[in-house]
């Protein structure tokens, strides 16, 4: 699971960023698996919704996942 360091020097967005990152080229989340819905991320992980929102915008704009309306972020 992706988690918080606080007296890291990089964002906050940028350490999950790195994380998610690692999970999806490492094999941690599977091709095509759902991702976990960004208000539970945010509530698990313990930051706001729209931090987590813009690491899911990230991983999208690199290709790392691909996204619709009603199937989620995969």
């Amino acid at each position: 699971m992706m988690k918080v360091i606080r007296n890291d020097k990089r964002p906050i967005w940028q350490q999950l960023l790195d994380q998610a990152i690692h999970n999806i080229t490492s094999g941690v989340w599977a091709p095509g698996e759902l991702l976990i819905p960004t208000r539970e991320l945010a509530h698990i992980v313990g930051v706001s919704r729209s931090t987590i929102q813009i690491v899911y915008e990230e991983l999208l704009s690199r290709g790392y996942t691909v996204t619709s309306r009603r199937g989620g972020t995969r």
